[in-house]
């Protein structure tokens, strides 16, 4: 299969397209958003890992550290994505990757968890992703439907079938075996696209968050307010004449929310129940900012189980942070998994910064924030009330039915 191709990712509620890939700078975290959107997906953390060295194969096979991924349809849970995205990375390397409404000459189809070293493993519940993609399959360019070999005769109908025990099978039959590029990328050159949610993750520890009450405060910048639909870095950009950005901080609302178990994934989130929160199944807690002002607002939005379980942070993704620039009509989420493990009431805290322009200063806070203890994030918190922003914060309990 040759030409510029689209990849879908085979999941249970139906086909998710690879809307885009962008590389983002190496301070940041990975992540995987709705299309266009500022709403981080669950599967974010993993698909982190999955990227990064020591424990993933996209920077070693591609040399970029950190990338946002767009997809169209919600990708909830599982590893069977990793197949899809990992064979992204490499059209998009080649310059062969179909991004946003560009034609695609076909498409690849594809489901199935990549180890490290690139062996293809089976994933469950490929007949019921095929019949969903029955739709897709009708209509468009030729469909390559590829997984591993166990899911030969699971593949869709109408698509050109291919099983495959490694993914270096898979890249061999798209033309792919080209030398991988295993330098950094040039960010004097390298584009960050459009819309960009950071994940950060800066490791100067601590003392980065103590200095932020040592040091003077910033002058805010001023931006250029973004179109309307659109999370942007927020590179500071001269306004336009007589333009004057407004802070309505009391535009932005902060609302928790609540996913439960839907067969074997975690459902959609729905707002919380206000009154008294007794057992029940929650299979992850989300905090939603809405910006339902006339201008954009700074944001940056943390969500994070409390407690000791906040160890196991790295891996079991509790806890998840959003930052951009928040556009009239926008809403950002982020989203923690309560450990399903724990057996008594779990706090889920999610904390709220606006501003109205750049501060640097938070920004190198909330960068090491995922290394501080509950203790730490207090005092965190009660330096922020010092500085000139605004600051929101929800305690949230979950009691887990036993």
């Amino acid at each position: 299969m040759s030409g510029r191709l689209r990849v879908v990712i085979a999941t249970t509620a139906g086909p998710s397209t690879v809307r885009r890939i962008t590389a983002e700078d190496p301070a940041l975290r990975s992540v995987v958003c709705l299309a266009g959107t500022a709403t981080a997906l669950p599967i974010s953390g993993d698909y982190d890992a999955f990227v990064r060295r020591p424990t993933g194969v996209v920077e070693r096979d591609t040399g970029q550290r950190v990338y946002r991924v767009d997809v169209d349809r919600p990708i909830d849970d599982g590893r069977s994505w990793q197949l899809g995205f990992y064979l992204a990375h490499r059209l998009k390397l080649a310059d062969r990757l179909a991004e946003d409404d560009a034609p695609a000459e076909g498409i690849v189809w594809a489901t199935g968890t990549v180890d490290s070293d690139l062996k293809v493993g089976p994933v469950a519940r490929v007949v019921d992703k095929a019949r969903r993609s029955a739709a897709l399959l009708a209509t468009g360019p030729p469909v390559l439907a590829v997984a591993a070999v166990e899911h030969a005769d699971d593949l869709p109908a109408g698509a050109a079938p291919l099983a495959v025990r490694s993914v270096d099978e898979a890249l061999a039959h798209l033309g792919l075996v080209a030398p991988v590029v295993r330098g950094p990328v040039d960010w004097g050159r390298a584009g960050r696209g459009g819309g960009v949610l950071g994940v950060a993750l800066l490791l100067g520890g601590a003392a980065i968050v103590w200095g932020l009450w040592q040091t003077p405060r910033s002058q805010p910048a001023t931006e250029m307010p973004p179109a309307a639909g659109q999370l942007a870095a927020g590179q500071p950009a001269a306004p336009s004449a007589g333009s004057v950005p407004v802070f309505a901080p009391a535009r932005v609302s902060f609302d928790v929310l609540e996913s439960r178990p839907v067969g074997d994934a975690c459902g959609p989130a729905d707002v919380a129940d206000p009154g008294p929160q007794g057992p029940r199944e929650v299979c992850a807690v989300a905090f939603r900012a809405t910006n339902a002002g006339e201008r954009p607002v700074r944001i940056w939005l943390y969500g994070a189980v409390q407690g000791g379980v906040r160890e196991y942070a790295s891996r079991r993704r509790h806890t998840e942070l959003a930052v951009g620039i928040l556009a009239p009509g926008e809403a950002a989420e982020v989203r923690v998994q309560p450990p399903d493990w724990v057996r008594r009431s779990i706090d889920v805290r999610g904390l709220l910064v606006l501003a109205d322009g750049d501060r640097p200063q938070v920004a190198q806070a909330f960068g090491a924030i995922d290394l501080l203890s509950s203790a730490e994030i207090d005092a965190l918190v009660d330096g922020l009330h010092d500085q000139d922003v605004e600051v929101r914060e929800i305690l949230h309990r979950v009691i887990p039915a036993r």
